[in-house]
């Protein structure tokens, strides 16, 4: 999308960052340096605003409270497994989420029971599963020191562990970086 954002039917500031529902005046918190490293934290996913100048730049009350009682230890997990993860809209008319979901007659009384349609600019939440692993909070975790193989200063803070990808989280990368069948088959 280029840098003069076309105007959307909704506000994309009245959505929220991490479950993209839509938030109302009293509910709409800024995306503040503790948001952010508990939303890394959590999901390790890099929450950067400038890196996505179209998708909203603002968190709703509740995601907030839910890292920060995750980040304290008085809940033990997020209500869903991934965040709302945006990517730019190819065509703006058709793939925008701005412009797609309809919040005429949402209100407090409806809000839970709301309808958010689905484009390809948007993967909404995936709802945690009851048997789904829950993120440990850094606070919690036991550390042990590096090994004497590990000293080095290049590598702290990286985890020995690979990173898996879930299936969206896969075919999302695959059509970011625009590889086909064809060309993966050569």
């Amino acid at each position: 999308m280029s840098s003069s954002r076309r105007r959307c039917l909704n506000n994309p500031d009245h959505f929220c960052y991490v479950c993209g529902e839509y938030v109302f005046n009293y509910c709409r918190k800024v995306i503040s340096e503790l948001v952010k490293n508990n939303y890394f934290e959590y999901f390790e996913i890099l929450l950067d605003k400038n890196e996505k100048s179209w998708a909203p730049n603002c968190v709703c009350k509740s995601c907030v409270e839910y890292l920060r009682l995750w980040k304290s230890g008085k809940r033990n997990a997020f209500k869903f497994e991934t965040p709302t993860i945006w990517r730019d809209p190819r065509n703006h008319l058709e793939d925008c989420y701005f412009c797609i979901v309809n919040v005429n007659g949402l209100n407090t009384k409806n809000r839970a029971i709301w309808q958010y349609s689905s484009t390809g600019s948007v993967q909404r939440p995936v709802q945690r599963s009851p048997d789904s692993s829950v993120p440990k909070n850094i606070c919690e975790q036991d550390t042990e020191g590096p090994s004497s193989s590990q000293n080095d200063a290049d590598f702290e803070g990286m985890s020995n562990k690979p990173k898996c990808f879930s299936q969206n989280e896969f075919d999302d990368l695959v059509r970011d970086l625009n590889l086909s069948k064809q060309a993966s088959e050569l």
